[in-house]
């Protein structure tokens, strides 16, 4: 499946049309229930998005792919707490993805990349990567010779100022995930 469930809502009040708040019990069941019905098989999340993550490990019945993203990092310790915490939170012993979620992080702190390639190598992570905004920053993260699994970006109708990375992106055998496809919702705004 080409498609991945983002649960920022699940715990934060998010989303430029979202009218409803945080779903209750029974709509985020239902709302996991009807993505694994439809082959949805990957869920994207945050130690971030409040209480998502336990939300989701108390509902997602082990169902699922999870990549999560760490809290802003400034060493080692915080990003293996923010590793550890999201484990317990999801009640999983290995995550399919861990992201740096903000890329400013890393950059000012790069010995975090030796921290990422730790834990994959104790294969308490599958994949792991880092969640950019801004082409600047790409390129950044390359010069430095960070070459992640995954890199999550903005893409869209509106906003394709990554599309002439994407083939090199996927000559370095880098995954992209594209993230705000939907601008939050706005696309589904009445103007």
């Amino acid at each position: 499946m080409k498609l991945a469930l983002g649960t920022a809502q699940f715990g934060l009040q998010y989303g430029i049309n979202n009218k409803n708040g945080i779903p209750d019990e029974k709509q985020l069941l239902d709302i996991l229930n009807k993505a694994y019905q439809e082959s949805i098989d990957t869920i994207d999340t945050s130690i971030s998005y409040g209480n998502a993550e336990k939300r989701i490990a108390k509902l997602s019945l082990k169902k699922f792919k999870i990549i999560s993203k760490t809290i802003e990092l400034k060493s080692k310790n915080d990003l293996l707490n923010s590793f550890k915490e999201s484990i317990n939170n999801l009640g999983i012993n290995r995550l399919d993805g861990y992201l740096i979620h903000n890329v400013e992080n890393l950059l000012d702190y790069p010995e975090l990349w030796e921290t990422m390639i730790s834990i994959k190598k104790q294969k308490l992570v599958k994949k792991i990567g880092v969640s950019i905004y801004t082409p600047k920053q790409l390129n950044s993260i390359l010069k430095k010779n960070i070459i992640p699994d995954i890199i999550q970006l903005p893409y869209s109708l509106l906003d394709r100022k990554f599309e002439k990375y994407f083939s090199r992106l996927k000559k370095l055998n880098i995954e992209i995930h594209v993230r705000s496809v939907f601008l939050q919702g706005l696309y589904f705004m009445n103007p």
